[in-house]
């Protein structure tokens, strides 16, 4: 009896593709192992890249307006628009307080306060050329709305700043000339007499001897009898007949100021008494050495005679006024 012939081992029939070479007991190479960190580390670069990528993208895009739908663009055109004019005006406003600072300086002048130096001022307004016209932003393209922001905020501070300066220079001002009006009641700023000055103040030829003399005073033309009126408050020390001044009125005012009224008509007011600015004193005459109808006005300042008009700031008034009481 013959002994069965062993069969093919398990898997002899199969292709030796589909049979595995591996075996448990190899070790995995180095190289491979490298291989996979490579590809690890690239796959990491390549995904970070393409995140900064698209955030990039989507900034430009939004910055541009690419993702802006119609409306919304609309809309930003409009707030443009808005701040531009917010600009103008903010234009307009910075130069009115400029004039305010001009205005501000011949008020401190005349009453005698330092005002502040302009160098304080451009200081705090960022300097003198602090201010830019809006269409300098408009070079800048699309992103001149950023820097005009900018500027609209810096301006707003400047301006704050000045205007606080110029606030409290203001309050100085006020209280000076509440303190100085009475003084300045005093002062004769005012013209006397409606009229044309026909003689000034000087030397000149004489109306009655001829050549040269000193005029005192300046004498203003009128009709008989128009008014004469005080230029400031003061107290009358001399009410009538003086020689070739012909009726007189003198008045004494304040810091050694007197001023004199010659070749009056009519006098209507007293030695001793109190007189205001405007108050009716006399009428224009003729009185005294006088070559026609005038009034002689002089000004004396510690008892020396200067020229009135320095004095002149305010027109006579066309009724005069008179005291209460």
């Amino acid at each position: 009896m013959k002994r069965a012939e062993k069969g093919p081992a398990f898997g002899e029939h199969l292709p030796r593709f589909m049979i595995s070479e591996t075996h448990p007991e190899e070790k995995s190479s180095p190289l491979a192992n490298k291989g996979l960190g490579v590809r690890f580390l690239l796959s990491i670069i390549m995904g970070t890249v393409g995140c900064v990528l698209i955030v990039v993208f989507t900034f430009l895009g939004y910055r541009n307006g690419l993702f802006f739908t119609p409306k919304d663009k609309t809309q930003i055109l409009r707030d443009q628009r808005e701040w531009l004019t917010l600009y103008a005006r903010l234009g307009v406003i910075h130069r009115r307080i400029d004039r305010l600072y001009l205005r501000e300086r011949r008020m401190s002048e005349i009453i005698g306060i330092q005002v502040p130096t302009e160098k304080k001022i451009l200081r705090a307004m960022g300097g003198a050329d602090s201010w830019k016209s809006a269409s300098n932003f408009e070079k800048y393209g699309k992103g001149y709305m950023p820097r005009l922001e900018r500027q609209i905020e810096e301006v707003l501070k400047d301006e704050h700043e000045s205007l606080i300066i110029r606030e409290n220079h203001l309050d100085r001002i006020i209280g000076m000339i509440n303190r100085q009006t009475r003084k300045w009641e005093l002062i004769p700023s005012m013209i006397p007499a409606r009229g044309p000055i026909s003689s000034g103040f000087g030397w000149r030829e004489s109306p009655f001897r001829g050549g040269p003399e000193f005029h005192a005073g300046i004498d203003i033309a009128g009709k008989p009898g128009s008014p004469i009126m005080a230029p400031a408050g003061g107290i009358v020390i001399m009410s009538g007949w003086d020689g070739g001044f012909g009726n007189t009125v003198k008045i004494r005012h304040t810091d050694g100021i007197v001023t004199l009224f010659g070749h009056l008509s009519k006098i209507y007011v007293h030695r001793g008494e109190r007189v205001i600015r405007g108050q009716l004193l006399a009428t224009i005459g003729s009185t005294g050495m006088s070559t026609g109808p005038h009034l002689h006005y002089e000004v004396f300042v510690n008892q020396t005679p200067v020229n009135p008009r320095m004095y002149f700031l305010i027109d006579p008034p066309m009724t005069p006024r008179y005291p209460k009481g």
